[in-house]
């Protein structure tokens, strides 16, 4: 699991020459998604390309929450920030790539 996740975060963002992004350390750009990996599947198909992913459980971009189960998507806005010092994750971390949320 680690492995591929540093394929998806880190690794992706050093081949790309983006080093702010891909790692969780203070000063760099918040990008996590908690993820519950034994419920994690794509649920998405070529008729309906932008279903959600069952087991996604938050994705939290430049420090802003984008998706959040307990808030209509809708409501969701994104604010930039960076993490903090004091920044803790619990849980499986990955970047969640090129986030657009379907509509509401």
């Amino acid at each position: 699991m680690e492995k591929a996740i540093r394929k998806m975060t880190s690794a992706n963002a050093a081949t790309i020459h983006i080093y702010d992004r891909g790692l969780l350390r203070p000063g760099m750009m918040a990008d996590v998604t908690v993820f519950d990996p034994n419920r994690l599947i794509d649920n998405a198909t070529f008729e309906k390309p932008r279903a959600y992913a069952s087991g996604i459980e938050y994705v939290v971009v430049n420090g802003g929450v984008v998706l959040d189960p307990r808030v209509p998507r809708a409501a969701v806005r994104s604010t930039a920030a960076v993490c903090g010092s004091g920044s803790a994750v619990v849980g499986a971390v990955t970047r969640f790539q090129g986030v657009a949320l379907p509509p509401a």
